[in-house]
């Protein structure tokens, strides 16, 4: 049988190929590139959240790019493009504005670009603003210290720290140590200080924590006991809500994002900021015990971890550490620098400021846009020696200073615009850009980028430099920089080879298996993190051998002559040498095949071969044993050893043809269709199940030399089948169906490729529909074949309100549903929540339901339970005469239910609305409206007052009219009238209140004249006693 071996053929000398590699790739934030292809962006509250606060994104890029921006989990994404040296704005929308309720929101923005950019957030509200620069999510780290400012007579318990995580990964775990208690918004402690706590975010998620004290020394941990995760970055956010810097009388925004304590520095350099003269803060926070701090400007001293060292730099300023530092640099108000706060423009922000080593060789950043800022700036530190930087394609370089005390550091301060801008320097730069406005300030450092490492990788065999290495070679990777600090800070190397190699160090060896295209990536991280990492990648294309072996008998009969060798798996263009023991090449040694003659000389017969590419890549040498014997032992007849049972038919068999044999050929469990006697059959298998072939081999050539092959067992699989499990969409319209596919039969492993590009056994995330699929086992044998996901109907729902009967009552409604997977959940907006589609106690009133099904689908429906007016009733009152039943009670009603029902309590009792003949008194009715609503209710009947009037005169004349004297009453009461003449002569008497005098006495008419009258009357008036005595005068005239 052919093997492959090492070629060590002095003809094949060997020659080396080193290719430089220089990352494309995003890189380390405090010791690499601030650039990168994804970001997550946090922001905190600003100022007292009367007005939305305008958060915004800027992407700025060298190159042309696109990308997208959005909040996981959520409906906001938005695609963006960039032009080459642009930017892109993304304003946020208001309603993904953070609360800060110290609860996981999804609010946080990913950025996603399909090249290295540099991002920055920006977050301004009316006068109170500040920016950042956003690290990229491979810059992030794990382990965290808070640098932080606060100023404790500034509106203490109003306005706070606070610090937001954001978490890169799903299920990532925190742990918070606070040096401060942590507050709700109601000032409430929920975390006591030094007392750490652990919760959980997932992907894309924010969470919010104030306090009312500064929270400087702060830890903010991950941690990942997932085994199968390397990494879970988290990106923390670090500032306040409002505060003074150094009781100067402005209060602004505090806002930054905090670089990974593993990725703090030893050497700074602060350049106060321009315009002002009052000094800036600078504040050093330690990350380890026991650390030394030299300045050139305030001495020296020294801090514990979490320690802070707060105080005024009003000129440049170098700070060494012996150990890792935070240097935060703060903006004081403006009210610090001038009597007249009009002669300055200037507010707090603050920056966690870059080390010295930060450098940035080429960088593309962005100066924000803000209409309220005035002035632009760039503070600049670069080594003084073979100083070169150009800014905007403009030389500055001579615009630097030596730094005192430290004169091989120099500084520079350049007034700027707005937009993108173009920092270069062949030596590196620090660059920090800040603006000012009257009650407006941001700043924010610009970015950086150290360079590159280089990887070194040597062919054994090629002597060009390209992109290509040979099959057969070994390869030697190494890993090499001239930036010291590159060197310094990444000592662990990790080689990621996407045949699957892992290797490990600076120098390590590899050989491809097999041709093709493949990516090495060189991931060079930091001692202290394994989040925070530097790689550098890139395709190589590994050139194939040409030949995967050799074609030909490999049991021959001694001395057989012209007996054929080939090369199998050849390639065009590519060369074949030859070589062969115990036998002569018949012909050319070069070439796809070679004829062979046999002796008997040599114990080791063998074939070899060695193929060349077109570009000199050599293959191992091929070797291929034979054996020279009278009794024949033929290898298995070449062939398909396994069948898909749709492809049984006239199946090709054959073995290499020896010059002068011929071949009887044998199928168990098949039948020879063609070819019997060569060396090349067709044979069509019966059934499914293993079969057997086997030939048997004569010669004519040696009538002593024949044999029988090895047997080739020939197995026809069982045909593919497969089960399904179709999880159906939960509400309709969704798309979280499922398909879980189980395949039996054919030859494993499969593959099973969707009809849309998907590929595997179980799908997700699937709205309603058939789906398509193709089973691919490994030889090949298809089946196709499709499921359908089903969908419940439209949850639907309508409410059938019951109203009150009667007012003041309750009513009642009826959830009517179709669609959606039973049982279904009622949530009223009263508060119940029950099984029931009934509810009832429902008084008058606007209402809703929520139903949710079995699959939480969800419909909402609207109703109104009316109710009757109040049932009310008046009544009309005729008074009754005292002592007399003539008066009258109507009764008017309003309100409930027509027709009504009346029922006076009373005997006999009545049912009428209006009742007469009625003395004074109380009477009481009850009503009951058409839904037996009822209202009893009282009425009284009063005394008429009793009036009683007369006459002037009268003339009893007898013409009809005006004939008689008497009483004007209104009611009938006891009576006594009395007429005397004008002495004194009763001349006439009544005591019938109806009785009339008709003008005569004793039968005549009295004569003309004016007569005097008495009338005395008297009742019970309302159960009181009344009684006049009317005196008066009447004329008799004729």
């Amino acid at each position: 049988m052919a093997k492959k071996s090492k070629n060590t053929l002095s003809a094949f000398a060997k020659m080396a190929l080193c290719i430089l590699w220089f990352s494309a790739f995003s890189c380390l934030a405090q010791t690499g590139t601030t650039e990168g292809r994804e970001f997550y962006v946090g922001f905190l509250i600003n100022g007292a959240a009367a007005n939305p606060n305008i958060n915004q994104v800027i992407i700025s890029s060298k190159v042309a790019t696109q990308g997208r921006a959005e909040i996981v989990g959520t409906s906001y994404s938005t695609f963006f493009t960039i032009s080459a040296n642009g930017s892109q704005r993304i304003d946020i929308p208001d309603e993904f504005e953070a609360e800060g309720t110290s609860e996981n929101e999804r609010v946080a923005i990913r950025i996603r670009t399909n090249d290295p950019v540099t991002v920055y957030a920006f977050n301004e509200d009316v006068a109170t603003s500040d920016g950042t620069l956003v690290l990229p999510v491979n810059s992030l780290g794990e382990n965290y210290m808070v640098q932080a400012y606060d100023n404790d007579q500034f509106l203490p318990g109003f306005t706070q720290n606070e610090i937001g995580i954001v978490a890169t990964t799903d299920s990532t775990i925190y742990e918070i140590n606070p040096s401060a208690d942590l507050v709700d918004g109601d000032g409430n402690v929920i975390h006591q200080k030094n007392v750490a706590f652990r919760d959980t975010l997932f992907l894309g998620e924010q969470i919010i924590f104030f306090s009312d004290d500064n929270l400087s020394g702060t830890t903010v941990d991950v941690v990942n006991n997932d085994p199968n995760v390397f990494c879970k970055p988290i990106a923390v956010f670090s500032g306040h809500v409002s505060s003074l810097v150094d009781d100067c009388q402005s209060a602004d925004h505090l806002y930054h994002q905090l670089y990974p304590t593993g990725d703090w520095g030893t050497a700074y350099a602060v350049i106060p900021f321009a315009t002002r003269s009052g000094g800036d803060v600078v504040q050093i926070l330690a990350a380890e015990n026991n650390t030394r701090i030299t300045t050139t400007t305030n001495g020296s001293r020294i801090l514990d971890r979490g320690e802070r060292w707060v105080f005024l730099a009003s000129q440049a300023t170098f700070i060494s550490a012996d150990k890792k530092i935070s240097v935060l640099h703060l903006s004081r108000g403006k009210a610090c620098d001038a009597a007249d706060r009009g002669n300055n423009v200037a507010d707090p922000f603050m920056i966690v400021l870059s080390p010295v080593n930060q450098i940035a060789r080429d960088i593309q950043f962005q100066i924000v846009t803000s209409d309220r800022t005035r002035n632009y700036f760039v503070n600049l530190v670069t080594e003084t020696s073979n100083l070169n930087v150009q800014y905007d394609g403009v030389d500055i370089s001579s615009q630097f200073e030596p730094i005192p005390g430290r004169p091989e550091f120099s500084h520079a301060t350049i007034e700027t615009n707005q937009g993108p801008r173009r920092l270069t320097s062949s030596t590196g730069v620090v660059a920090h850009v800040y603006g000012f406005g009257d009650s407006e300030s941001f700043g924010y450092a610009a970015g950086g980028n150290l360079g590159d490492f280089v990887v070194e990788i040597i062919d054994e065999q090629l002597n060009v430099v390209n992109e290509t290495v040979c099959e057969a070679s070994e390869i030697a990777l190494k890993v090499t920089s001239d930036i010291p600090i590159l060197k310094d800070t990444y000592t662990s190397f990790r080689w990621e080879i996407s045949d699957g190699t892992v290797l490990f160090g600076d120098e390590v060896t590899h050989h491809f298996a097999e041709a093709g295209e493949f990516t090495i990536d060189m991931i060079a991280s930091k001692e202290t993190s394994q989040c925070s990492n530097l790689i550098v990648s890139r395709t190589v294309n590994v050139i194939p051998d040409g030949i995967d072996g050799i074609l030909g008998p490999v049991s021959i009969c001694p001395s057989a002559q012209d007996i054929v060798f080939q090369a199998d798996g050849t390639l065009p263009g590519y060369t074949y040498e030859w070589f062969v023991d115990g036998g002569t090449i018949d012909g050319l040694s070069f070439g796809n095949q070679i004829v062979v003659d046999w002796n008997v000389t040599d114990a080791n017969p063998r074939v070899q071969v060695i193929a060349r590419s077109p570009n000199g890549c050599l293959s191992d040498t091929v070797t291929y044993d034979v054996s020279l014997n009278e009794t024949l032992e033929p290898l298995e007849p070449f062939g398909p050893s396994q069948l898909c049972s749709d492809d049984v038919r006239e199946v090709r068999y054959w073995t290499p043809k020896s010059t002068g044999s011929s071949y009887t050929w044998e199928a168990i469990g098949g039948a020879i269709v063609d070819g019997q006697g060569t060396n090349e059959v067709r044979v069509t298998w019966s059934s499914l199940g293993q079969h057997t072939l086997r030939f048997y081999e004569t010669t004519t050539v040696n009538s002593q030399c024949d044999g029988v092959s090895e047997d080739l067992i020939v197995t026809v699989l069982q045909p593919i089948s497969f089960t399904s499990i179709e999880t159906p969409v939960s509400c309709f319209g969704d798309s979280d169906g499922e398909i879980q596919i189980s395949i039996t039969g054919g030859l494993a492993p499969y593959n099973l490729v969707w009809d849309h590009g998907s590929t595997g056994t179980r799908l997700n995330g699937l709205a309603a529909g058939t789906y398509n699929f193709t089973i691919t086992d490994a030889l090949n044998c298809v089946l196709a074949e499709s499921v359908t996901v089903t969908s419940p109907s439209l949850l639907q729902a309508t409410v059938t309100p019951i109203p009150a009967v009667c007012n003041g009552a309750r009513g009642r409604a009826i959830a009517n549903v179709s669609g959606g997977t039973g049982p279904f959940e009622f949530n009223w907006s009263n508060g119940v929540s029950s099984s029931s589609n009934e509810i009832d106690g429902l008084p008058e009133g606007n209402y809703s339901v929520q139903i949710l099904d079995a699959n939480d689908c969800e419909t909402i429906v609207n109703f109104i339970i009316d109710e009757p007016s109040e049932l009310m009733a008046t009544f009309e009152e005729k008074q009754a005469c005292p002592g007399v039943s003539d008066g009258m009670l109507s009764i008017s009603v309003t309100g409930g239910t027509a027709p009504y029902m009346y029922h006076w309590e009373m005997r006999p009792p009545s049912t009428q609305n209006t009742l007469d003949l009625l003395g004074a008194g109380n009477y009481q009715v009850s009503i009951i409206d058409a839904n037996g609503c009822d209202l009893t209710i009282s009425a009284q009947v009063t005394n008429i007052r009793p009036l009683v009037r007369f006459p002037t005169a009268f003339s009893p004349n007898d013409d009809g009219i005006n004939d008689t004297f008497g009483a004007v009453f209104n009611c009938t009461i006891d009576f006594n009238l009395v007429v005397y003449n004008q002495w004194g002569v009763v001349i006439y008497r009544t005591q019938d209140i109806n009785g009339q005098w008709d003008g005569k006495y004793e039968g005549e008419k009295v004569p003309p004249g004016t007569y005097s009258y008495v009338a005395e009357y008297n009742a019970e008036f309302n159960g009181n006693p009344f009684s006049e005595k009317v005196r008066g005068r009447i004329s008799v005239i004729f």
